[in-house]
């Protein structure tokens, strides 16, 4: 990256300043010749008009025609005196002195110039001419003194730039290059000193950004002697060619080779450790000068050991010097890598760093300049840092000079080169103040995006890895600032590790509730960033697409009675329907149709809590798979979609609801997504609170509602709550594709042959909960091993909150044939919150990997992983595990387990295929001689095999299909297929259930479940088998099939069998 505070225009700026700083040198010259000046008042005895004031305030006392009138004056004694007599000498000594006081005001250069003030002054640069021989032997009045005024009061008026050329062509060159010449001698070695410095001074200011006359000075042959001057005894004059050469070498490459070429370097050098502030700093100058655009001169120049002294200067009393010396060293920096090593060596460093914090803006501004330079090369990066350099050079991005910023952001996007820098950034909130700062120019703000882009690579590996331990270990600033930086600059791939393994996510929201407003600023900012890096959690910028559309029946069959098998009764009218577009459509209608419940084989259903309008749009969602959704239905639709799970519908009233979120209505509308679990639109107004954080703070009343959303202390300071929906769309992703397919297991699953499996019944995801508005139940998610993948919910009743008594543990293993159903599905939410809230335990719901991705008996062995991580957190596990089992502990101790559960009191459970795990992982538990469960429920358990038992003979052959096909789908291996003992634990050879490792046994079943005979049959083995338990239990729900109480939780029946659970496991 190009530095856009390039040399050129410092040393352009620099020059400007130079120009006032001569003028203010020749003013107080001007007083130390104040004893020659009355010398000249005592010899002189031609008539003279009374003594004037110096002073700058001089001019100002006489009005413009006075003035006139005196210039004219001062210019008649000029012309008139141009000869070796003592008064004629006298009186042009006083008029150029009368002159050069008038030149001290620019407002009167311009009356000097046109009352012909030039040619006289210029007639006057050198000596009168002899009359005789006789004349060049005698005694010269003033013999260079009115030299010197006439080059004093020139160099004033070429202040101006539109008189240097004039002068110039006046002849003043040749003149002044002559006076240069002037060699010492007698007592008037004083006055040759100064008239030699005057001549030098006035070839600054007339060369000062005129190129024609740099030119000129060098064909007038001025630079040779202005070099052979630096070595002059007296110090002013060396100061004065040193500002002459430094003039003439600013741009001009002739001048600079021709003043390398007379050998000025060594002397250059010599001056630099000058102990004379005046002197080191023209020197330091002409260098400058003559390196800037010149790299041979700038090799020159180091091979002539330049740099050493340079980096000296940096430590001078002399701010100019200083500043000087740091864009000298800028511009050596760019000579070679080095170069730049060979000057951090050296120790420019710290005194750079130092400079960084003097209130001197040019000091500053340079020595960001030298280290933006020196930062570049990788060798130099880290040191920078380590001396200090990071915070003074964040600061300078507050700075109101554009020039200063850019310096510093230059440096910075050097040293964020080095990963041994990242850390160190965001340990000092570097990251913070690279995105909040307000920055002046373009290129600045390309240079801090630049910056921020190559930190952002930087985080990966061992950095990432360090930034995780500061999270950890770090002081709660520190752990903050990590937080905050990396939701900018972390990749998507790692916000698990970073947000959710590491707890980063709850530090960001923590910020929503700080009383510092900017800690609040900056905690919706970077949530707001974090949300939208997760794909999955960005907002609907496009109403989903529909289902292919030969799912459905068509718009012909939208309320009609042909071949209409079931007909709904909505405020009074009829509406037609069709059981198998139904049934296709969602859980619920399949619940409803074939579960068991009354409406089976019901004619007319009664629908008591929809508009008739909302309830067509609905099944015509159902019969074409679109709907155009209005903003006026779109809340009483979503309701209603919700009801009956229809995702697709839900999702279309989602996004036209969304199309109306703002500052005024999202709070309604985070409720009414909390209240029909619309996540999309949730997500949404997620996003929506954190972009417009401030804005929303700011109105009355809401900054406490804001904060609601995202914070609460649940129980207490160790678990704060986070943004549920973000932190689950961090910890889990989804993959979409379409191939060809390679099997299904209709109607739970296709497989393409790209390996994506697609599950047609899959149940809608949700986000644990702060608080169930129904239940009082909390929830949270974990990670129990990372390997394996291996997550769970945790639920604790709401009782925790107000009791220290420690609960039974449930450790509950969800249903779903193996292949289907998750651990935070709506359906398991809702009966664990059931279970949870009325059997008052605390319930540990394991998500175990699925097939056909992961075929038994993977789920067998995450669920026996799972609990020896439960049990880890007690004494048990290790008194009585035995030494040849492998167990994986998992992640640190949970204090939700440790806090709040009994250990006496662990039970397990599980629904269909999670019963038939409960009941594996109790075998095993008692082959491995655990003996600390207490108890084990059994709802449904997913048993079967070859030999039909009870009323399995007269069952539908198409049910003991699906039955089996489903076994041998997930279980491919099974060595003896569904009498495998895992299917079927009555099987030839099974292990007997008399070392089952529970105490107590409920098992629960349902009258018109196909799987009724299996769960009977299970107890009545138990009882004969020689199982040495307290007790099993049995449990009918009558008119009811399988898992009718995961769809409808709120039945009478469902209750009753809620009711039985909790009774179960609380004894």
């Amino acid at each position: 990256m190009e530095q856009k505070r390039k040399p050129e225009a410092h040393s352009l700026k620099t020059r400007v300043q130079e120009r006032k700083g001569l003028k203010r040198k020749l003013e107080a010259a001007a007083a130390g010749d104040k004893e020659e000046e009355h010398k000249v008042r005592e010899i002189s005895s031609s008539p003279s008009p009374s003594p004037l004031p110096c002073s700058d305030s001089f001019a100002t006392q006489i009005n413009h025609q006075n003035l006139t009138i005196e210039v004219a004056t001062q210019v008649d004694i000029l012309n008139s005196t141009f000869s070796w007599n003592e008064s004629h000498r006298a009186s042009a000594k006083r008029a150029t002195h009368v002159l050069a006081e008038l030149a001290k005001n620019e407002e009167v250069v311009n009356i000097i110039v046109d009352g012909g003030a030039v040619t006289a002054l210029v007639k006057h640069l050198q000596a009168p001419p002899f009359i005789s021989d006789d004349d060049e032997s005698a005694p010269k009045p003033f013999e260079h003194e009115v030299e010197k005024g006439s080059a004093f009061a020139l160099g004033l008026l070429a202040v101006k730039p539109e008189h240097q050329q004039l002068i110039v062509d006046a002849g003043a060159l040749s003149h002044l290059v002559d006076l240069l010449k002037r060699q010492t001698h007698g007592s008037n070695s004083r006055a040759v000193n100064s008239v030699i410095r005057r001549a030098a001074d006035a070839i600054t200011n007339l060369a000062h950004e005129n190129s024609n006359i740099k030119t000129r000075v060098r064909l007038e042959g001025g630079i040779p002697p202005l070099v052979e001057l630096l070595e002059f005894t007296d110090t002013k004059v060396q100061r004065a060619a040193a500002g002459a050469l430094r003039t003439l070498a600013f741009k001009n490459d002739e001048n600079k080779n021709q003043i390398v070429e007379c050998n000025a370097l060594p002397t250059l050098i010599l001056m630099l450790r000058s102990e004379d502030a005046a002197i080191h700093y023209e020197a330091v100058g002409v260098i400058g000068n003559l390196v800037h655009s010149s790299p041979n001169i700038k090799k020159d120049v180091l091979q002539a050991g330049a740099l050493q002294p340079v980096i000296g200067l940096l430590s001078s009393l002399c701010s100019e010097s200083q500043r000087e010396a740091a864009l000298l060293l800028g511009q050596f920096a760019a000579t070679d890598s080095d170069c730049k090593v060979h000057i951090v060596q050296r120790g420019a460093v710290r005194p750079l760093i130092e400079m960084l914090q003097s209130p001197d803006l040019q000091l500053r501004e340079m020595a960001a300049f030298a280290l933006g330079r020196l930062a570049q090369d990788t060798h130099n990066q880290a040191g920078i840092a380590h001396n200090g350099g990071l915070q003074p050079l964040l600061k300078l991005l507050d700075s109101k000079n554009g020039s200063l910023q850019h310096n510093a952001a230059f440096a910075l996007y050097g040293l964020a080169d080095n990963e041994d820098n990242v850390s160190d950034f965001i340990k000092v909130g570097g990251i913070q103040k690279l995105q909040d700062g307000e920055f002046i120019v373009q290129a600045t703000k390309d240079c801090v995006a630049k910056t921020l882009k190559r930190l952002e690579e930087k985080v990966h590996g061992r950095v990432l890895s360090h930034l995780l331990y500061l999270m950890r270990v770090g002081e709660k600033v520190i752990q903050r600032r990590v937080s905050l930086a990396l939701a900018h600059l972390c990749s998507p791939d790692d916000q698990r590790t970073i947000f959710i393994d590491n707890n980063g996510l709850e530090s960001l929201v923590g910020l929503l509730g700080s009383a510092n407003v900017k800690q609040q600023l900056d905690g919706s900012a970077a949530l707001y960033k974090l949300a939208n890096k997760a794909s999955s959690l960005s907002p609907m910028d496009a109403a989903p697409p529909s289902p292919t559309p030969q799912v459905y029946l068509g718009e012909q069959y939208v309320n009609s009675a042909t071949l209409s098998d079931v007909t709904f009764l909505v405020e009074g009218r009829r509406f037609y329907a069709h059981r198998i577009a139904l049934l296709a459509s969602s859980d619920a209608f399949r619940a409803m149709f074939d579960g068991g419940y009354r409406e089976k084989d019901a004619r007319d259903i009664e629908i008591p809590n929809i508009r008739w309008e909302v309830f067509e749009l609905m099944m015509r969602f159902i019969y074409t798979g679109s709907v155009d959704v209005t903003l006026d239905i779109a809340q009483d639709l979503l309701r209603a979609a919700d009801q009956y799970l229809l995702e697709g519908l839900k999702r279309l009233c989602e996004y036209a609801i969304a199309q109306d979120v703002s500052l005024e209505n999202v709070s309604t509308m985070y409720e009414l997504s909390e209240n029909f679990h619309a996540m999309s639109l949730r997500d949404i107004c997620i996003l929506f609170i954190l972009e417009h954080f401030e804005k929303l703070s700011e109105r009355p009343g809401k900054e406490k509602e804001v904060q609601g959303y995202f914070v609460s202390s649940l129980r207490d300071t160790d678990n704060p709550t986070i943004p549920a929906q973000l932190h689950w769309q961090l910890a889990h992703g989804s993959v979409v594709d379409d191939e060809e397919i390679a099997s299904e297991l209709l109607p739970l699953l296709r497989v393409y042959k790209n390996g994506r499996v697609e599950r047609l019944i899959e149940s809608q995801i949700v986000p644990p909960s702060l608080k169930d508005g129904k239940t009082g139940v909390s929830s949270k998610d974990i990670t129990i091993s990372t390997n394996p993948s291996i997550s769970a919910r945790i639920y604790i009743p709401s009782s925790k909150l107000t009791t220290t008594e420690k609960l039974a543990l449930l450790i509950y293993f969800h249903g779903g044939g193996f292949c289907i159903e998750s651990a935070f599905s709506l359906f398991q939410q809702r009966y664990l919150n059931a279970v949870v809230s009325q059997a008052n335990v605390v319930a540990v719901s394991v998500d175990y990997r699925l097939a056909p991705e992961h075929p038994l008996p993977v789920a067998y062995e995450d669920c026996w992983t799972s609990l020896q991580w439960v049990l880890s957190h007690t004494k048990h596990h290790h008194d009585e595990q035995p030494q040849q089992d492998s167990i994986t502990h998992g992640f640190e101790v949970e204090p939700w387990l440790k806090n709040n559960v009994n250990f006496d009191r662990v039970f397990l459970g599980g629904d269909s295929a999670g019963a038939n795990i409960a009941h594996n992982i109790a075998m095993r538990a008692g082959a491995n001689g655990l003996s600390v469960i207490r108890g084990m429920f059994l709802v449904h358990p997913y048993f079967w095999g070859s030999e039909r038992i009870g009323s399995e003979k007269d069952m539908d052959g198409g049910a003991k299909d699906m039955v089996e096909r489903i076994w041998l789908f997930v279980n491919p291996s099974a060595k003896d297929g569904i009498d495998d003992p895992m299917f079927n634990p009555f099987a030839n050879g099974a292990p007997s259930l008399s070392g089952l490792g529970c105490k107590r046994v409920l098992v629960c079943v349902a009258e018109n479940d196909v799987l009724k005979e299996r769960g009977k049959f299970y107890c009545e083995k138990l009882k004969k088998n020689g199982w040495e338990g307290e007790d099993v239990e049995l449990f009918e729900s009558a008119e009811e099939g399988h898992g009718f109480y995961v769809f409808a939780p709120d039945t009478q029946n469902a209750q009753l069998l809620f009711k039985c659970l909790a009774s179960f496991l609380s004894k």
